[in-house]
């Protein structure tokens, strides 16, 4: 089904349209005084810049759109009790009310502006939204398109870190793990070492791999002593090497 342009997707449109057709119509009536060659010269710059101005208008609309759900996404959340400010503020009652006012947006997002730099993270936002819902089969399959369609984004770490989250929930253990390992073996800025580390160890904790889970944390511990993680690491060491815990 052919998507419906938005009122003011069809403004910009119009008005691009015009701008090309006075144009246009101005070198048909001058054509002489410029000459044929360089008449259809000036037609294909003129019909690029306007283009370009098009485009720009559209990627900064694109952007407005994205901050919107990021101003969304920060919003507050009232405890019971505690009625809205005066100042008009968004607020919600609760995180899942939030995360659907955000899915509902980034929906809008990349239905208006699809081929825009900011549905790239928008597409991202909505499979981890859609994880934070507990719809984690449509996560999985939104993460899964984020990951074929967006290979080069600097968000693909955090994408597959999301989408083994994911298989996690939703039982496909083996390729959670898979990611998450290839994670700890190609380590970026935004996803270093350490945190593909723990992610790593917490993902074997979750699939009952205790002895992989606490040689991970101890790896972190060791390799990493100065991370964020390393206590949490040390702690998961000692708490999977109680009797409980320990193989019988």
């Amino acid at each position: 089904m052919k998507k419906r342009l938005t009122r003011h997707e069809m403004t910009q449109k119009d008005e691009f349209v015009s701008r090309v057709e006075v144009a246009a119509g101005w070198l048909e009536h001058n054509w002489r005084k410029v000459g044929t060659a360089a008449a259809s010269v000036a037609i294909i710059l003129l019909i690029a810049v306007l283009a370009a101005q098009f485009m720009g208008r559209r990627a900064r609309a694109a952007d407005a759109m994205l901050g919107d759900v990021m101003s969304l996404m920060a919003a507050k959340i009232l405890p019971a009790g505690e009625l809205p400010p005066l100042t008009g503020e968004t607020t919600f009652n609760s995180a899942n009310e939030r995360d659907t006012a955000v899915l509902a947006s980034l929906d809008e997002l990349l239905a208006t502006y699809p081929s825009s730099k900011a549905a790239v993270e928008g597409a991202y936002l909505r499979g981890a939204v859609l994880l934070n819902l507990g719809r984690a089969e449509e996560a999985r399959t939104a993460l899964d398109s984020f990951v074929k369609d967006y290979g080069s984004s600097e968000l693909l770490p955090a994408a597959r870190r999301a989408e083994a989250e994911a298989d996690l929930q939703t039982g496909h253990t083996d390729e959670a793990l898979a990611i998450l390992q290839d994670l700890v073996d190609n380590p970026t800025v935004l996803f270093p070492a350490d945190a593909a580390l723990m992610a790593l160890a917490r993902g074997q904790e979750t699939s009952g791999l205790t002895e992989k889970a606490q040689e991970t944390y101890r790896r972190v511990a060791l390799e990493h002593p100065d991370s964020i993680y390393a206590g949490d690491a040390g702690q998961a060491v000692a708490r999977l090497s109680a009797p409980e815990n320990s193989p019988s």
